[in-house]
């Protein structure tokens, strides 16, 4: 503590004066008070935000019977295999290793100069071919390795690019060999 000298200065010494201070105490009830209040204000006044949901449309049921599919020019499909990380495997029509008449296939990645660029060419082909680009038909074939957010970002670059026409398949035997065996590099042993 602080010592005071309340001398004058003169000759006679005075004794010094020495003040006990208690600490000083902090009542907190209002704090707390002002602390609920404001906690059930924000919780009350924020709005929570709801995920967006991409409409999926599924073709109706078909109770058994078996549907041909409608025919449709190879040259309006184009195939979209997601491999391994994060490549992408595109080519135009079908795969069929017994035809002898192989398509090229077509490595990109899901960047805005990727996959969307592609997208955007093969409908600019569609259009110029058929007098619509809405004709175009993608079919999206995950592998067993491409990961879920892979697809999620396809299905956002359809509806950026707004093709209207694309489902979800499965990878034939085909394209597994082709691409998925000859294209993916094989994981080393031990991993």
């Amino acid at each position: 503590m602080a010592e005071l000298d309340t001398g004058e200065g003169g000759g006679k010494k005075k004794s010094k004066v020495r003040s006990k201070k208690s600490n000083p105490r902090i009542d907190m009830t209002a704090m707390v008070d002002l602390a609920f209040l404001l906690l059930t204000f924000f919780v009350l006044t924020t709005s929570i935000n709801k995920p967006n949901v991409m409409p999926v449309v599924i073709p109706p049921k078909t109770d058994g019977k078996e549907v041909d599919p409608p025919k449709v020019a190879e040259s309006k499909i184009l195939n979209v295999v997601l491999g391994d990380k994060d490549k992408v495997y595109y080519y135009t029509g079908l795969l069929n290793i017994e035809s002898n008449k192989l398509p090229e296939i077509l490595t990109t990645n899901y960047a805005a100069d990727g996959l969307r660029k592609v997208l955007f060419d093969r409908k600019k082909d569609v259009a110029a071919q058929f007098g619509n680009e809405k004709e175009l038909i993608v079919l999206i074939k995950p592998s067993d390795k491409a990961r879920y957010a892979n697809i999620v970002d396809v299905l956002d670059e359809m509806n950026i690019t707004e093709v209207k026409k694309y489902t979800l398949a499965d990878l034939s035997d085909d394209e597994k060999k082709e691409i998925i065996e000859k294209l993916e590099p094989a994981e080393p042993a031990g991993q």
